[in-house]
């Protein structure tokens, strides 16, 4: 068959969301991704995997969860209560079976705010964090942090505040641990930033600049600069700090209250709200979201974003959130797709192409069969030269091709279509 033949003839804008094929249950408290890319969702019904960007789902025999965490070896953590005392659970078969870690804490109630930031968190060096919090029906008892270095198994306590809760909690690329610690009973929103550069042994408050409001998430960008997400009545305001938490601007606002904040492959910062769906870079992102109550978020290793949601299970975004970056060069006076490098390639390759007028581009991959796997671009594109870099290691091993096709919107300019043969070799 011709290579020319697996490009489709027909081009068209599509939604930003797909509802995926599940998992069952309303309500989604927590998503994770592996370095396989494979998803696991937390839901008011069980935990569910999904090893094929959302086409099937399968429940896991896990203990029921709150939130759950995967470090940089594919251990994966999930929180759980078990009458009065809460555990960690551990797996490293991806969730196939699970291990009970130590004895856990007996501290009475615990409420996991803030969970799509995850009550327990890894860091960089896969040292791992718990937050745990006390209440007493109509007041905040107490919040902790504790952490381990052996992976769950001994765990010491790093930190401790009476009469408070947590409401978000994160390890930067550094290491730095940020704290949000508050109570909210009965309209009491004061909520205070603390900072540990050394591991827990030393505390310092990191509040200039913000405001005495409910901060419900925290995110970094791959520069370090650190993000909170604060709410007040009907609207939340981003603040950035650019200085490791020393000083806080206002970087944007976005409707109804975060539940989530998470930055891609591409360093966009997504929001996650209830009311107003999901935010990128300030702009609401709802096309095909039927859900706009969006209780957490995550990315995966081949550039999909997937929302949970509070009615409506998992949503994946339709195509990877890669990052297409423009060149510097001019204007090109013809049209290329470049070979993609490295070729053999297992997962991550490059791929190049230059566009000479402004019009609709696409870029889509196809199997040996002609179907497609991947649409990579599928946007209106000013002239200029672009690369990006896509993940496939959700694929199998074999022959692929990606096919470039430009339709000029200049009238009579003619449209420009090439394809080129690829090799995924695991």
């Amino acid at each position: 068959m011709p290579m020319l033949l697996f490009c489709s003839t027909t081009h068209a804008q599509t939604n930003f969301w797909q509802q995926t094929a599940g998992p069952d249950g309303r309500y989604v408290s927590s998503l994770v991704t592996n370095a396989s890319g494979h998803v696991f969702a937390v839901t008011d019904s069980g935990m569910f995997r999904s090893t094929d960007d959302g086409a099937s789902w399968t429940r896991i025999r896990s203990p029921y969860s709150y939130s759950m965490a995967i470090d940089s070896d594919d251990r994966v953590f999930a929180i759980s209560r078990d009458s009065n005392r809460v555990f960690v659970f551990r797996s490293t078969d991806n969730g196939d079976t699970w291990n009970r870690l130590g004895n856990g804490w007996q501290l009475g109630n615990f409420i996991f705010w803030g969970v799509s930031n995850g009550r327990v968190v890894t860091s960089s060096l896969n040292q791992l964090f718990v937050a745990l919090d006390y209440y007493a029906y109509d007041d905040c008892g107490g919040a902790s942090i504790w952490h381990s270095t052996d992976h769950g198994l001994t765990w010491d306590s790093l930190a401790e505040w009476s009469s408070q809760g947590f409401s978000a909690v994160g390890v930067d690329r550094a290491d730095r641990i940020f704290a949000s610690v508050g109570c909210a009973w009965y309209g009491a929103s004061s909520h205070q930033v603390f900072r540990s550069e050394d591991f827990g042994a030393t505390w310092s408050l990191a509040n200039s600049g913000l405001p005495e409001s409910w901060r419900m998430s925290l995110a970094f960008s791959s520069s370090n600069d650190a993000y909170v997400g604060t709410w007040f009545d009907t609207l939340s305001t981003i603040y950035c700090s650019t200085n490791n938490g020393y000083t806080w601007s206002v970087r944007d606002t976005v409707g109804g209250y975060i539940s989530a904040m998470l930055f891609d492959g591409s360093d966009n910062l997504f929001v996650a709200t209830y009311g107003h769906g999901v935010y990128r870079n300030g702009i609401q992102m709802n096309s095909g979201l039927s859900d706009l109550n969006v209780t957490s978020l995550a990315s995966s290793s081949s550039g999909y974003l997937y929302a949970g949601t509070y009615t409506g299970g998992v949503f994946r975004s339709v195509l990877p959130t890669v990052a297409v970056q423009e060149l510097s060069g001019g204007q090109p006076s013809s049209f290329v797709l470049h070979q993609n490098y490295p070729n053999p390639f297992n997962p991550t390759t490059h791929f190049g192409f230059r566009i000479a007028k402004f019009g609709f581009v696409s870029l889509k991959v196809y199997d040996v069969l002609g179907r497609e796997v991947a649409t990579l671009v599928n946007e209106v594109k000013q002239p200029g030269t672009y690369t990006l870099r896509w993940g496939a290691s959700g694929m199998a091993s074999g022959v692929y091709f990606y096919c470039l096709q430009v339709y000029p919107a200049a009238v009579g300019a003619g449209s420009f279509v090439q394809t080129r043969r690829m090799i995924l070799m695991k």
